[in-house]
């Protein structure tokens, strides 16, 4: 992938830990909104690159080289004094202003950094850095307030988080918390042999509380006519419309989210949010929805016909004796 500045765009090469790397793709996120081109190793070094030769390329590309300055840049960050050195020297040659130093957290300042004025951003990360158990977390730690409506860093416009790390936050806005469920419900922090560490089987977690005619829901006289799907497919399972993995952790490796609320195609078209039906139905288009909607309207009217399971099929025109019913 060629990196190339353009005339009047300013571009920016990152100089960074990897161990800083939350805070560096934030950064380099919000650099972008700005029209301002970054060179991030991840996005430009390639399997059979050269990282030196990659690198020096990047640095004598980019206009600036922001150099994120912590106690693991300065402890650990071999790769990226390396890459400081080679900026040094570029600032020196072009007798201009080439380094533009990022404090991430209060640390030792590099030599020459030390009389320049930097970008702090100390307080500004997404972990509470120093925290420990015992001490008060709002001291080192709060969420950016999110305005609904709005898509931003950290939240989908409905208030979904849609980051990794951010399923607690999901937790405290879901009817799950306010009922007095906590993670260590259904979570062991010691680990299980379960998927996410759960105490059991997701499925069975999420029936020992709701069953059919149950008045936490649902309240359909089976699972299947709840789901609308065949019993034993992945999408008759709880989690497959309740828990959709929506959130992203690292590149498109996806977390579920933990507000419980099913997301309708409808919520994809209205409010630009991932829905559940399409976590898995990735070939059909958000139309499904609204075809599904109509049809469920139309056998609604049927009386005591036999009850089928939906196959998630697109016909527009259900079989006469199919009655859905939602049962929530």
């Amino acid at each position: 992938m060629a990196f190339i500045a353009g005339p009047t765009t300013p571009s920016a090469f990152i100089c960074h830990s990897t161990l800083d790397k939350p805070f560096v793709l934030r950064l380099c996120e919000e650099l972008k909104k700005k029209q301002i081109r970054v060179w991030l190793d991840e996005e430009q070094i390639l399997v059979g690159h050269d990282f030196v030769e990659r690198m020096e390329e990047g640095i004598t590309a980019s206009d600036f080289t922001a150099v994120v300055v912590s106690p693991r840049f300065v402890a650990h960050g071999l790769w990226a004094k390396e890459e400081y050195r080679t900026a040094v020297t570029r600032q020196v040659a072009a007798k201009r202003v080439v380094l533009l130093p990022v404090l991430l957290e209060a640390c030792e300042i590099l030599q020459l950094l030390n009389s320049k004025k930097y970008a702090d951003f100390t307080g500004s990360y997404d972990w509470p850095v120093g925290f420990h158990v015992g001490l008060d977390l709002n001291k080192f730690w709060k969420l950016e307030e999110h305005k609904l409506g709005e898509t931003t860093f950290t939240h989908f416009a409905d208030g979904t988080a849609h980051k990794n790390r951010m399923q607690g936050n999901d937790f405290v806005t879901s009817l799950m918390y306010t009922h007095g469920i906590t993670c260590f419900s259904c979570h062991d922090v010691h680990g299980t042999s379960n998927n996410a560490d759960l105490l059991k089987p997701a499925n069975v977690m999420c029936r020992e509380c709701h069953v059919p005619n149950s008045p936490n829901g649902p309240r359909a006289a089976t699972i299947e006519q709840h789901t609308h799907h065949k019993p034993g497919s992945s999408s008759n399972e709880c989690v497959g419309c309740h828990m959709p993995k929506i959130e992203q952790t690292i590149a498109d490796v996806n977390v579920r989210s933990h507000t419980f609320k099913f997301i309708s195609p409808d919520a994809t078209e209205t409010l630009k949010i991932p829905n559940s039906c399409n976590s898995c139905h990735v070939d059909k288009t958000t139309q499904l929805g609204e075809r599904r909607a109509q049809i469920v309207a139309r056998v609604l009217t049927v009386a005591g016909g036999t009850i089928a399971v939906c196959d998630c099929s697109t016909t527009a025109t259900p079989p006469s004796d199919v009655r859905h019913d939602r049962g929530v």
